[in-house]
């Protein structure tokens, strides 16, 4: 047999099965996330280490429930679990937790290299 006939016979076999006829490419999402951060419309709660932040969550969580609430947690503070965050009323409102350190992280969007 020849050495073009035989690359010829090859070339109508896929050597991978993930190149063969009729593979599918991968689509494209259908849906996003907006992770843009809400503005905080009701109080602010600062939390450092050694204090309750089952507490202040749960002074949070009986707040306007339409409002967007903020603890600030002390960067570098251990805060043992297990937290829960209590059932509220019906409201548009969330609970935000978020580093005092929040300056020094990257801005939205930028990526992280470990």
């Amino acid at each position: 047999m020849r050495p073009v006939f035989l690359l010829a016979i090859l070339a109508l076999f896929p050597v991978f099965p993930t190149l063969g006829f009729g593979q599918k490419l991968p689509t494209l999402p259908q849906a996003t996330v907006d992770t843009t951060m809400p503005p905080i419309t009701g109080n602010t709660y600062g939390v450092n280490a050694g204090e309750n932040l089952q507490a202040v969550i749960n002074l949070a969580a009986a707040n306007n429930p339409n409002l967007n609430h903020l603890i600030v947690l002390q960067a570098g503070a251990r805060f043992l679990g297990p937290l829960t965050f209590p059932a509220r009323p019906a409201g548009t409102g969330w609970i935000i937790l978020q580093s005092s350190a929040i300056g020094s992280l990257p801005l939205e969007g930028r990526r992280v290299k470990g």
